[in-house]
């Protein structure tokens, strides 16, 4: 299938956007897989990264889910209609800052317990997320499932679903800002390491049953995020701020 090229400000949107329609259209069925990333690209005629661009793209969609390790899979569509609680705001509707105060607090405690509860293979989940954090290093997309699937993971280890289900929610509006928002600062080079480091003192704490440790890791791999934001937003780091 030949790629359309009308009026698209960027190609891997074009080429989310063909996806998405012929997911609608019933071609790429809920609960399959997509067919594999060489396929893909020899249909579409574009580069893996772009292809990799558009697959979170519709991951934010909420139309696949990127499993690491496992492939692209369809899912069920999102119901949009589905209102909220009036008296709750949905994630979407909730600022960065405020978001990565709620992930600081949240996370931090996640992690203290999840060194206590962590299982070896909770940790080899773990490890396995850091591993593909550290090779995933263009496009800084695909880095963000690898890094998702690392948080997640220590969110398992306490073995609470409450955790799991918010520290998903947060994560995903964290993830959704930097691709739609800030996608052209998180895609520097020099934010790698730093955040390869981040994750590698939280996982060595996890490994060690270091709780404080842990959290304190946490906290400052979030207190950096904030800062890095900030740089973004021109103003102070909202998890710094006492108001």
């Amino acid at each position: 299938m030949p790629l359309r090229t009308e009026e698209a400000p960027r190609l891997y949107q074009q080429v989310a956007q063909q996806m998405e329609d012929r997911i609608r259209a019933g071609e790429f069925k809920v609960g399959h897989r997509l067919p594999a990333e060489r396929a893909l690209i020899s249909q579409f005629g574009v580069s893996r990264s772009v292809l990799r661009e558009a697959l979170i793209v519709l991951e934010l969609r909420g139309l696949v889910d990127i499993r690491m390790g496992a492939g692209t899979f369809v899912v069920e569509p999102r119901d949009e209609s589905a209102g909220e609680r009036k008296d709750c705001l949905s994630f979407d509707e909730v600022g960065p800052f405020d978001m990565l105060m709620a992930r600081r607090m949240i996370e931090a405690e996640t992690a203290r317990l999840a060194a206590l509860t962590a299982a070896p293979d909770d940790l080899e989940r773990i490890k396995a997320a850091l591993d593909q954090i550290e090779q995933d290093t263009a496009p800084f997309v695909m880095r963000h499932v690898a890094d998702r699937a690392f948080h997640i993971a220590i969110a398992r280890a306490t073995r609470n679903p409450a955790l799991v289900t918010i520290v998903s929610g947060l994560w995903d509006r964290y993830r959704r800002f930097m691709i739609t928002e800030a996608g052209e600062i998180a895609r520097r080079p020099e934010n790698l390491g730093p955040a390869i480091a981040d994750h590698l003192a939280i996982y060595t704490c996890l490994v060690d049953r270091d709780g404080s440790g842990a959290a304190a890791a946490m906290q400052a791999h979030l207190d950096r995020v904030s800062e890095f934001l900030s740089s973004f937003r021109k103003r102070p780091p909202a998890i710094l701020d006492r108001r």
